[in-house]
């Protein structure tokens, strides 16, 4: 349980180093180049912190597979992954992950200068990145109990992430992409939590009614998850 516990917070830990370089070196690389949150700013800024969240997603299905078909059990000891209480415990993970990614993205950037931002937004844009999570880990670990091997769930978790990163919107807008797939686009959580802190960026206020529209999908889309990962057949060992 000790090693478990060691190598969980050494996930942890390297997750925090990467969130904080990451911003903290495009924040003063844009800063330098576009003073004062220029567009290039509100556009990549924004979209870097919502590829970043991809990380939680592919973690919880990874781990969902290394738990699964390696016998590991390094959230609780005594829980069988697959379990209604092992899934709820994954996702709060990834969940944590993300606003940890989040808050120090937020945090640099309101070092550096780059953002000005009101407690009451902070707040709300936490809130979407919880919920957001949610969605995008619930993904991850459907995935994953999908797959009927751990090298193809590995494969299958890493394309996904990949895949969902390219089509939604986050460094360019919707429009951009071919009318066929933009309805798929805008059904990505990352699509919402872009959208959302590139306006914030750009006018330094967050839609209410959007921001309630974005939660609203998050946890459709969280729940629909959750509901076919327990009303699927169970594997509790490698042996499958």
């Amino acid at each position: 349980m000790g090693i478990f516990a060691l190598a969980e917070a050494e996930s942890i830990l390297g997750l925090c180093v990467y969130s904080l370089a990451l911003p903290l070196l495009l924040g003063y690389f844009l800063e330098r180049t576009h003073p004062a949150g220029g567009g290039a700013s509100a556009l990549v800024i924004p979209g870097a912190m919502t590829l970043a969240l991809g990380g939680p997603l592919a973690q919880v299905g990874y781990d969902w597979l290394k738990d699964t078909y390696l016998g590991r059990k390094a959230l609780i000891q005594t829980v069988a992954p697959g379990s209604s209480v092992y899934l709820y415990a994954r996702l709060a993970f990834g969940a944590l992950e993300s606003l940890l990614i989040a808050a120090s993205y937020l945090t640099l950037l309101i070092l550096i200068g780059s953002l000005r931002l009101k407690w009451a937004d902070a707040f709300l844009i936490m809130a979407l990145v919880a919920a957001g999570s949610l969605a995008l880990c619930s993904l991850g670990a459907f995935i994953a109990d999908s797959s009927k091997s751990l090298e193809k769930g590995t494969a299958m978790v890493g394309i996904a992430t990949m895949a969902l990163g390219l089509v939604s919107p986050v460094l360019y807008p919707i429009e951009a992409l071919p009318w066929p797939i933009q309805w798929l686009a805008r059904l990505s959580p990352f699509t919402g939590i872009a959208s959302i802190l590139r306006v914030e960026f750009e006018s330094g206020t967050v839609s209410v009614p959007v921001f309630f529209a974005s939660i609203l999908q998050f946890l459709l889309l969280h729940g629909l998850f959750v509901f076919l990962i327990l009303r699927g057949p169970k594997r509790t060992s490698g042996n499958d």
